[in-house]
Order: structure tokens, then C-alpha cells, then sequence
């Protein structure tokens, strides 16, 4: 059934605003140093760019069924796509590019690691080179290169592919990708060299476009598919404890991803399911909290310079500054603190005065299929 006479539901899901905040904040956690173990203050803090993965599947996959019929489906969808990703991105990369030439950031990289970087690679870089290759500032850029990876073939597939298609090469995907682990996780040597492949995530990507396709169909059917993949959201992430545990590397690295999917894919359907027990009204309430959806908001920026500002605020120059704040101690939780404030600050200055007001331009590319609903309610 074609976008425009199907029953696509467009509404505004304000719970996934405070869902991508968890998943920013998950992410800022295991890249903070614990003032006493001097490791990371939340070793399993990672898993919150599966979660984007499967938030991203979801949004993206909803955008390009409701613009399915437009004549202007393409250019819609890479145009916006580029207004929202590229300015933060590439104004980002320049910023660290001119460090690195004053002297300010002292890491290497070489010809090969930029022009990865300016075409959306890194992945594949780092997967193979290591995280030494590059400023480590730059090292959280290799979730985007899977995105952009994926907006590359997946528009194309949603074109030209009905629904039932679509499930099945989502479910297709969920199946073999453990396989796929398997297999690379026996190729690439390093040790995280199978995380940052693209083919280890499509799974959680498509975990996401599957729910983005059941949400859009509004059906008992699809409606009673959702509350099933609610339901694996307790068991997947009782058995990621498991493996974590008890599991040996190859099988680790092969099931690891795919327990993510399940217990984020379960994650979202909470969010989407319109469930009226106790325990989907607690979580809604939670993920509507407004500092929360805020955070989730600015999450974008406060990704990709995360790892900057942290070095930045615990720099002897900036702790120097601090010291004349009373009360103020170099030690402790206090450079923490330091490094999500100044984090929060740049994001926040950042969505006002330079994302806002370039996003508004998505306005005049907008599919003549979206109504002003949908496009308020893209959340991407």
C-alpha cells in the first residue's frame, strides 16, 4: 500500500526523545574516568550507540515510508539527511583539523585516516588500523559511518519493496547477522575490530526499520507483533548479562549484537505500543522527563564533541582557571563534572545558534507526501 492512501501513523513519540537521552548519556559514562579506578566509570556505558542504532532504524525507516509515493522521495530524504548530519560533522572535523595543526592535539593522522573520515569510512579504518590511528577526539565518528552507510542502500530498498518484503528482509538480516559475527570476528585480529564493521549493526538498524514497519500498518496483527517484541526486551538483556559472563570470544562477539536488538527493539515497542499497564505508563513518565528529552534533543552534537570537550576540561589550562573557584578541587568527581557541563554547554550552543537555524532550511525539501505532521514528527 502506497504512503498516500495507507494509514501511516505520524504522531510525535516524546518518549524517544528520552530514549536517545539515555543512549547519549550511556555513551558519555564509559568514556569518563572514575576519579579512584581511573577506569571506566560505566564499563558497559557502550551499548548506548546500539540503542542509537535501533532508535535510528526506527526513525528513519517511519521518514521514508511516509515519503514512499513522493516524487521527490530521494532528494528529500539525502538533502534533509545532509542538513542534519553534515554542518556539526564536517565543522567538527575542521575544528580538530586546525588543533592538529597549531600543535593543540598532538595524535597523528595520516592521509589515508582524514580522507576515511571525509567519506564517512572510519569504520572500516579504525577496524583494521586500531583506535591510534586517529585523534581519539575523532573516535566516536564510526557509528556515523555506519549510518551513513546504511541511509546509502536503505532508501532504495523502502522504495522499491511493499511491507511484506520489508519484514521479511528484516528479519532476514536479525537471523543471519550472528553468522556474519561469527565469521568476522574469526578475520579481523583486533579485538573490537568486529564492532565497528558495519555488518555487525545491521541487525540492530533493522531491529529498528521492523518496528518502524509494524507501527506504520496499524493493525491488529502488526499491533500484537510489537507487543511480542516488547515482551524479549527482559530475556535479551538477561542473556547479554549471560554471555557477558560466561561466554567464550567468538560466541560473544556472534550474540552479543543480536541480544542488543532484541532488548532495545523491545525497548522502543514499550515506547510505541500505546500499552496502558502500570509498568509502560512508569517508563513513558520517566522518558518524558523534560531535562531528559533535552538531553536527547542535543544528543547529536553532544556525541560527535564529547570526547574533545572532556579533554578540554581537564586540561591544565582549564583546571588552572578552576582553581580560583572556592571550594573547587582538581581531584574527585569534580573534572567529571567539568567535562558534561562543558559538553552540555557546546551541544546546547550549538543546537541554538548553529543547527536550529540551518534545520529549518529541511523545510523547503520536504516530500510532497509529508504532511506537516509527519515532518514534525521525524524526530531525525
Amino acid at each position: 500500500m502506497s504512503a498516500a492512501g495507507s494509514t501511516r501513523s505520524p504522531e510525535y513519540i516524546p518518549a524517544l526523545d528520552g530514549l536517545r537521552g539515555i543512549a547519549v548519556l550511556l555513551v558519555l559514562a564509559v568514556h569518563s574516568e572514575h576519579p579512584i579506578s581511573h577506569k571506566a566509570w560505566l564499563s558497559w556505558g557502550w551499548i548506548g550507540v546500539d540503542l542509537f542504532f535501533v532508535l535510528s532504524g526506527f526513525l528513519i525507516t517511519r521518514i521514508l515510508l511516509n515519503a514512499r509515493a513522493s516524487e521527490r522521495y530521494f532528494k528529500s530524504f539525502y538533502v534533509r539527511r545532509i542538513l542534519r548530519i553534515w554542518p556539526v560533522y564536517f565543522s567538527f572535523l575542521l575544528f580538530v583539523y586546525a588543533c592538529a595543526r597549531t600543535g593543540l592535539v598532538r595524535e597523528h593522522i595520516s592521509g589515508v585516516g582524514w580522507a576515511s573520515l571525509l567519506t564517512f569510512t572510519q569504520n572500516f579504518y579504525l577496524a583494521f588500523r586500531g583506535w591510534d590511528s586517529i585523534v581519539i577526539w575523532l573516535g566516536p565518528t564510526w557509528s556515523l559511518g555506519i549510518e551513513e552507510q546504511f541511509y546509502l542502500v536503505w532508501p532504495w530498498i523502502v522504495k522499491r519493496a511493499n511491507d511484506q518484503m520489508l519484514q521479511r528482509i528484516c528479519m532476514t538480516v536479525l537471523l543471519v547477522s550472528p553468522f556474519i559475527r561469527a565469521v568476522v570476528s574469526q578475520l579481523v585480529s583486533r579485538d573490537d575490530g568486529p564492532m565497528l564493521l558495519t555488518f555487525s549493526h545491521f541487525d540492530g538498524i533493522c531491529m529498528g526499520g521492523l518496528l518502524a514497519i509494524l507501527f506504520s500498518q496499524q493493525t491488529i496483527s502488526s499491533k500484537r507483533s510489537i507487543a511480542w517484541i516488547e515482551r524479549l526486551a527482559i530475556p535479551a538483556g538477561l542473556a547479554c548479562i549471560l554471555i557477558d559472563r560466561w561466554s567464550v570470544q567468538p560466541y560473544y562477539d556472534a550474540l552479543k549484537f543480536s541480544f542488543l536488538a532484541l532488548l532495545f527493539g523491545g525497548t522502543v515497542a514499550l515506547c510505541i505500543s500505546q500499552s496502558s499497564s502500570t509498568i509502560s505508563r512508569a517508563v513513558e513518565a520517566f522518558l518524558r522527563f523534560a531535562p531528559l528529552r533535552y538531553i536527547g534533543k542535543i544528543s547529536y552534537c553532544l556525541y560527535i564533541i564529547h570526547f574533545a570537550a572532556f579533554s578540554i576540561a581537564g586540561s591544565h589550562f582549564s583546571q588552572n582557571l578552576l582553581m580560583g573557584i572556592p571550594g573547587y578541587s582538581s581531584k574527585g568527581w569534580f573534572v567529571v563534572a567539568d567535562g558534561w557541563l562543558l559538553s552540555i554547554a557546546i551541544a546546547s550552543l550549538s543546537w541554538y545558534l548553529f543547527e536550529s537555524p540551518i534545520l529549518r532550511l529541511k523545510r523547503h525539501f520536504a516530500a510532497s507526501a509529508e504532511s506537516p505532521k509527519t515532518l514534525a514528527a521525524s524526530q531525525s
